[in-house]
């Protein structure tokens, strides 16, 4: 498992919308974090304090937590973690509620979500192709929900872009996309994800993308064209949209049944959350 102290780099524009002036970041450990078992801080883009413990988690910025709480209770979700490895700071039962799953779109043959599109349980995951955090809950606790959950038909997981980092965010979306076209969404993300990759670096540029889908053994004429296809840019923002209208304010970012989670948590974070809508009377 690779380390997720290494320090984090600014948020660059995300072009293709308006978020040049408050570009999130994916949610982790901040600049300062060190590995020698010590608590250390940091500062965000905007100069909040953000403190991370030795095992990456990090604390929300203390000037945000209330409004990104209050936020949230007015978008009518539960909180499972405001950021990183953070704690609920509510009591009780988490409701999932009517706003949060008519964002569960659950088509059939939809290239974008795996599992049984009538699963008791939906996850919906909000992501960028070169959030690293993203990266490590694709190449660590993805593979474990499917195996649990997917499987036996009791979740289906299904991903929405977030593509705040930079230019290559953007590309690798598009990209995507035009993967799923082929019935390889899942393929490329997988190809993409392989590793942790330098943002807007080249490493997701359209020549790199094409040379993975050449690999995958794709059309590669035909996903050059659907790259291109505006249909797919607008799909992409309808994404990031609705994803800044439930509260998503980094990547990644989950609704299970209605409970956001926030930052690539630990595989029992997902699990406690899975069973809890498990035993909803709705998904009984």
């Amino acid at each position: 498992m690779e380390s997720h102290a290494r320090n984090e780099r600014d948020a660059r524009p995300y072009r293709a919308a308006d978020a040049a002036q408050d570009a999130p970041r994916p949610f982790g450990p901040p600049t300062g974090t060190d590995t020698t078992g010590t608590d250390t801080t940091g500062t965000d883009t905007k100069g909040h304090t953000i403190t991370a413990s030795p095992d990456g988690a990090r604390s929300a910025p203390r000037s945000l937590v209330v409004p990104t709480i209050a936020l949230l209770v007015a978008a009518g979700l539960g909180v499972s973690a405001l950021v990183g490895g953070s704690e609920d700071d509510t009591d009780g039962e988490r409701p999932a509620v009517e706003p949060a799953h008519e964002l569960e779109r659950r088509e059939p043959g939809d290239p974008l979500a795996i599992g049984d599109p009538d699963a008791p349980v939906t996850m919906i995951e909000w992501s960028d192709f070169q959030c690293p955090f993203c990266g490590a809950f694709a190449r660590e606790t993805k593979p474990e929900l499917i195996d649990r959950y997917v499987e036996d038909g009791t979740l289906r997981m299904e991903w929405r872009d977030f593509p705040v980092l930079g230019e290559e965010s953007q590309t690798a979306a598009l990209a995507a996309r035009a993967a799923g076209a082929q019935d390889a969404f899942w393929p490329l993300h997988d190809e993409i994800f392989a590793e942790e990759r330098e943002i807007d670096a080249g490493e997701l540029d359209r020549a790199s993308l094409v040379a993975m889908a050449e690999r995958l053994e794709l059309d590669v004429e035909r996903f050059e064209r659907d790259l291109d296809d505006a249909s797919h840019l607008d799909a992409v923002e309808h994404d990031l949209q609705a994803g800044r209208e439930v509260g998503v304010t980094g990547t990644p970012a989950f609704l299970v049944n209605g409970e956001l989670i926030a930052g690539a948590q630990p595989l029992e974070v997902f699990v406690d959350a899975i069973e809890r809508a498990l035993a909803e009377p709705a998904a009984s």
